[in-house]
């Protein structure tokens, strides 16, 4: 047991899992009509990823706000099962498991230490500050940004440690996702 308890893997599903459980409910969940029904049930530009439609995506803002990425994935979900909402928080948990799992990574880089890093992932996955994201479909962006965020971050680490251009690459390739996704990303530079 002991020698279980020491096992980075182990740690890592327990976080993911403890993490799932406690994110269960979302599968019941409808979609709200604070603005779900713009970006996602009266959305046509969600509705096929037509060369109109990505076009779109891409050269106009949406709702103010220029967010390619998170349209792109809503069509993604929508063409597997239409406006299903079952779809939608689906994709938002997985996001946060992903997003859970590179805190994990980060963390266990840091601190080298796996008690810190099962904790501070546990945290991350099971802190109520992230309920809104999972929860309420249209919060997507926020689980992309936060992804393509940690993921860049992740890479950039690892070019400085490793000196591959294929790391740095992958790192700016993230960064533009990020932005992509919201712009609120653009700190990741800062950061770096």
């Amino acid at each position: 047991m002991n020698h279980l308890l020491k096992n980075k893997t182990f740690w890592v599903v327990v976080a993911l899992l403890a993490t799932f459980i406690a994110y269960i409910p979302v599968f019941q969940n409808d979609f709200v009509n604070w603005d779900d029904d713009y970006y996602i049930i009266e959305n046509n530009l969600i509705q096929s990823f037509d060369l109109s439609s990505v076009k779109s995506w891409f050269t106009q803002p949406f709702m103010g706000l220029y967010q390619p990425m998170i349209l792109a994935s809503f069509a993604l979900d929508y063409s597997i099962n239409g406006n299903d909402p079952v779809i939608f928080h689906t994709t938002n948990l997985m996001l946060h498991l992903l997003n859970t799992l590179l805190v994990f990574v980060f963390i266990s880089g840091l601190f080298k230490n796996d008690r810190v890093s099962a904790i501070a992932t546990l945290l991350f996955g099971l802190h109520h500050v992230h309920t809104e994201a999972v929860a309420w479909a249209t919060e997507r962006k926020e689980l992309l940004y936060s992804f393509f965020f940690l993921l860049g971050w992740l890479l950039y680490f690892r070019f400085l440690e490793e000196k591959k251009t294929y790391l740095l690459i992958l790192s700016v390739v993230s960064y533009a996702l990020v932005l992509l996704s919201k712009s609120m990303g653009i700190t990741l530079i800062a950061l770096i």
